[in-house]
């Protein structure tokens, strides 16, 4: 009977580690979100205007627009992994990979453990 207390607990701190994941994520797209709109609003508004005042070197130009557009561009892989991350790979069963030596080895540990605990 105790068991199932102790499971319930350990769901349901699963259940919130879960929801706490996939809200940081949603936090991380929204500022993607608002920022990048920020800097593609700053390079369509201002710099557009500025830089077609001065009388600078092409290639700088060239320079500059695509340091302003690479930070969407890189952040934007950056927020796709994270979201790989939270839904696909976190939960994901990783011990089909591992070698049958070490899941051995990690059971006899286990077993180690819980026969020192019984006496």
């Amino acid at each position: 009977m105790e068991t199932t207390g102790i499971e319930n607990n350990h769901k349901l701190a699963y259940a919130k580690q879960r929801v706490l994941e996939i809200k940081n994520f949603y936090k991380h797209l929204g500022t993607f979100l608002k920022l990048n709109f920020l800097v593609l609003l700053f390079k369509i508004q201002v710099f557009d205007r500025f830089i077609g005042d001065m009388d600078l070197d092409a290639k700088f130009v060239y320079w500059l627009e695509w340091n302003i557009y690479s930070i969407p561009i890189i952040w934007g892989v950056v927020v796709a992994f994270h979201a790989l991350y939270v839904y696909v790979l976190k939960y994901k069963d990783w011990s089909v990979f591992k070698p049958k030596f070490l899941k051995n080895w990690e059971q006899e540990r286990i077993n180690e453990i819980l026969r020192r605990n019984d006496h």
